[in-house]
């Protein structure tokens, strides 16, 4: 199972990063996982219009059972 991660640094001010983690859950695989990672940037990028901003991903593998 793989959790999305994506980091969210501001290009303008130094250190001003915000780490977002899916909450929907659980990926079967790391596919599924970069499909959810590229949706949490959309959303994010549409929902606060962000221009000077860079994002950084990760699929953490990690153990569970998906709800």
């Amino acid at each position: 199972m793989f959790l999305a991660i994506v980091m969210m640094c501001s290009l303008v001010t130094e250190g001003d990063c915000m780490k977002l983690t899916d909450t929907r859950g659980l990926h079967i695989d790391e596919d599924a996982c970069m499909v959810r990672v590229e949706e949490m940037i959309s959303d994010v990028r549409r929902e606060y219009e962000l221009k000077e901003v860079k994002f950084w991903h990760k699929c953490e593998e990690t153990e569970g059972t998906q709800v």
